[in-house]
């Protein structure tokens, strides 16, 4: 009887061995399978992420909130219109801040406010544009934050006003000093207006003190 190690190899004939480039072929082939498997497995997760990112998006979008804040237009500046009441007492004015109007005038003062404001005392000005004649002490004081302005044919300060009694120079509301033939006009503006300095000096250059107004001692 045969040898049964003599009939397997009569039936698989001649062994052959491959080449080395056959070998490295199939290696090459089967690291670019292995890359190419890889890569779907890297792709799974970005893809899933721009998925939530639209569906954030649709829902900021339907909920009605903004998905960039950042872009959000910023507080628009409350433009000028031609003042047409009556000219108040000690003062001549040409424009007021649109939806403003004259709230108190005295020899001392101009307090100008939006239509409607609540608080109506003539003595508190938060939140008003006052006007008056500066005294002694208000042009003395050393103020911060200054620099020149020109206001129609004369050249006023622009400033800030100080926030605190321990440091003059601390930034608060603007201000400004304006020549006014013999006298100074001083002026203060509410941080809200949000008005620049070419906004400024076009009010103030319609504002004018008459013979009748005279500066508050203090």
């Amino acid at each position: 009887m045969p040898d049964l190690r003599d009939l397997m190899h009569e039936a698989a004939g001649e062994v052959v061995c491959p080449s080395d480039d056959v070998v490295e072929s199939d290696l090459s082939r089967g690291r670019r399978a292995r890359a190419r498997i890889a890569r779907r497995r890297a792709l799974v997760p970005a893809g899933l992420a721009a998925v939530a990112a639209g569906v954030l998006s649709l829902s900021l979008l339907g909920s009605g909130a903004d998905p960039h804040p950042a872009q959000q237009s910023a507080p628009v500046a409350i433009a000028l219109a031609a003042y047409s009441g009556a000219q108040p007492e000690g003062f001549r004015i040409a424009k007021v801040p649109a939806g403003w109007d004259l709230q108190s005038s005295t020899k001392y003062a101009l307090l100008i406010a939006p239509e409607g404001l609540a608080n109506q005392n003539p003595n508190e000005f938060d939140g008003k544009i006052l006007v008056s004649v500066a005294n002694p002490n208000e042009l003395s004081v050393d103020r911060g934050q200054t620099h020149p302005l020109k206001v129609g044919d004369v050249t006023g300060t622009r400033f800030a006003f100080a926030t605190g009694s321990e440091d003059s120079r601390l930034k608060g509301p603007p201000g400004l000093l304006v020549p006014d033939g013999p006298r100074t006009l001083i002026f203060q503006f509410p941080d809200d207006l949000d008005w620049d300095d070419a906004t400024i000096a076009e009010f103030a250059a319609g504002v004018h003190a008459t013979k009748d107004a005279a500066a508050a001692q203090g």
